[in-house]
């Protein structure tokens, strides 16, 4: 029953847009090192839902659509520098939640917390703590790609094969 509820929200998010010219959500064409490692945790644990963290994991970082402006801009908006892609991801799926009949409250909860935890920490600008299996394992996933993401861009900037040195982003 679940399955369905994620089935019906995903396909909230995949459509065309043409206001902003996208098929499906930016987060979607970005979060493929985050589904690699999503997959390696749920291989290993078995107290996770399956379906259910692989749906965070492509909701997450939705609200980047409306966080940054249109290509080739690609600043941050007025709402992103208010509001952060977290909550206006956060807004955006519980807006979808709503509008599905018979959408459980305790799943929609579940759904939200991973989108609002899924940076880990409040230093690094989640509002919540992850605290159920799913959100942790997404804000695991989502912290590894992004360090090594950095990592990458990094690399790639330097002109030699010397030491990188500190970087305060890789900790």
């Amino acid at each position: 029953m679940f399955l369905i509820f994620f089935k019906n929200i995903i396909k909230r998010f995949f459509v065309i847009d043409t206001d902003k010219g996208f098929f499906l959500p930016f987060a979607c064409f970005t979060q493929n090192y985050v589904f690699e490692f999503i997959a390696v945790i749920i291989n290993r644990k078995q107290n996770i839902v399956v379906f259910a963290v692989v749906a965070c994991a492509m909701l997450h970082d939705v609200g980047k659509v409306k966080e940054l402006s249109e290509f080739p801009k690609n600043d941050y908006t007025d709402e992103g520098n208010f509001l952060g892609h977290i909550v206006i991801g956060y807004e955006m799926v519980m807006e979808k939640v709503k509008q599905i009949d018979g959408f459980p409250d305790m799943l929609a909860m579940q759904i939200g917390h991973c989108i609002l935890s899924h940076h880990g920490e409040l230093e690094y600008g989640s509002p919540k703590k992850p605290s159920i299996a799913e959100a942790v394992a997404l804000s695991m996933a989502d912290n590894m790609d992004a360090k090594l993401e950095t990592l990458r861009e990094a690399l790639e900037a330097k002109d030699t094969n010397d030491w990188l040195g500190y970087n305060r982003w890789i900790r």
